[in-house]
């Protein structure tokens, strides 16, 4: 019998509405004071945050039930995907994380029971990620049913920051990991940031330009592509997970949150030999000259994710 974690309470005594606004941001205090490398206080109209120095990142993500989340989801994995999100979009910049603030918009039938485990879920990771969540907000809506969460997260970047600008004719196309099939088996909501690699790429000016992968390929591919230029893919070399559904889910499926990112050809080799474990794949070339009209990259593949 498949198992349902509904964040919402059958009886209101169950309910984050028993506790009342004030009886509420008291629980959260609560949660947060167990974990004192992960959070601050939260009791002041803003987080104070002590700056030394200045390239600084600033990311922001939603969660939404009934979108990015249901019943089939516990709510460990709900928190935990909401900073990880947050935290891939730092690996592609090549940056370090910092602080977070979170802000909750929900009606008031959450129940207690849930919502101290997605707290749980961004905690126990703020921890193992080394950053703090120092403050937010909290609003209600009328109705049931509705829970909302933003995440906006700040980092620093080093000497050097990763764009998406950057790629040149001539540099090779690479991704980490596997691509395809993340939404069928539930690695979009245990994916691991890439931000050793970030880092990497980043500081030891391994990459020409970066981003995250999160709505395909077909989508987010040409953001890399500079004007002038279009990509050549090497369909066989693109890595696929074991839930994917062919080539095609690397175009359209989404949600992988791998780095997709260019590096040129006299620095493929070193990158291989830094980048330890995880795997690294050539997929295809920066080429001068404009594509062949037709589907994105000339293939019968759909467009990637679109959020309207």
């Amino acid at each position: 019998m498949k198992k349902v974690f509904s964040p919402f309470a059958a009886v209101p005594a169950d309910s984050v509405s028993d506790w009342r606004e004030s009886g509420l941001l008291r629980e959260i205090a609560r949660w947060m004071a167990a974990f004192p490398k992960a959070s601050a206080a939260i009791d002041d109209d803003c987080a104070l945050l002590e700056v030394s120095r200045e390239r600084r990142l600033v990311t922001v993500d939603s969660l939404i039930y009934g979108r990015h989340f249901d019943d089939a989801v516990e709510a460990y994995w709900a928190g935990r995907k909401l900073l990880a999100r947050n935290l891939s979009d730092i690996a592609a910049d090549g940056g370090q994380p910092s602080d977070a603030v979170l802000a909750l918009v929900m009606s008031g039938d959450v129940a207690k029971g849930w919502l101290k485990d997605f707290y749980r879920g961004i905690l126990e990771n703020c921890v193992r990620y080394g950053l703090r969540l120092v403050g937010g907000d909290v609003a209600s809506v009328a109705g049931t049913g509705f829970f909302s969460a933003t995440l906006t997260l700040t980092g620093f970047g080093g000497t050097r920051v990763l764009r998406r600008s950057g790629a040149r004719a001539g540099d090779f196309i690479c991704v980490s990991g596997t691509l395809g099939g993340s939404l069928k088996s539930g690695r979009h909501f245990r994916f691991e940031p890439r931000l050793a690699l970030g880092r990497l790429l980043a500081e030891e000016n391994l990459a020409t330009a970066c981003m995250d992968l999160t709505d395909g390929l077909a989508k987010d591919l040409p953001a890399l592509v500079p004007a002038g230029t279009h990509a050549e893919l090497d369909l066989a070399a693109i890595p696929l997970s074991a839930a994917a559904e062919g080539v095609g889910s690397a175009f359209s499926d989404g949600e992988d949150y791998e780095l997709l990112f260019t590096v040129a050809p006299e620095n493929f080799e070193r990158l291989l030999s830094r980048s330890g474990d995880l795997k690294i794949s050539k997929i295809g070339s920066i080429v001068a000259g404009t594509a062949s009209a037709g589907t994105p990259f000339g293939l019968p593949f759909g467009g990637g994710f679109e959020h309207f």
